[in-house]
């Protein structure tokens, strides 16, 4: 995703590509709970038994999407646009 001419959010819906850390699409939850501690958790939009998992880094941060136990999307990149949901405000 693009803002303003820049980079702000990569997002990540098919296993294959990881983060530095070795999550992604298809990696179980308890091992990006593992990779990634202290993320905050909040119910999934639209899913009520799933969640997001959210981890900041000043005006950057990481959220994974969960299905049925494994991690089914990563999006990666500005504090803002890593919240929206569907790619949108």
């Amino acid at each position: 995703m693009f803002v303003d001419g820049g980079l702000a959010r990569i997002d990540l819906f098919r296993p294959g590509p990881r983060t530095t850390r070795g999550v992604g699409p298809g990696s179980r939850v308890a091992q990006a709970m593992r990779a990634y501690p202290g993320m905050r958790v909040e119910p999934r939009a639209y899913e009520e038994n799933e969640r997001f998992f959210t981890q900041r880094s000043g005006a950057n941060a990481i959220r994974f999407e969960t299905a049925k136990g494994h991690i089914e999307n990563v999006y990666a990149g500005r504090w803002a646009q890593v919240q929206y949901i569907e790619g949108c405000l």
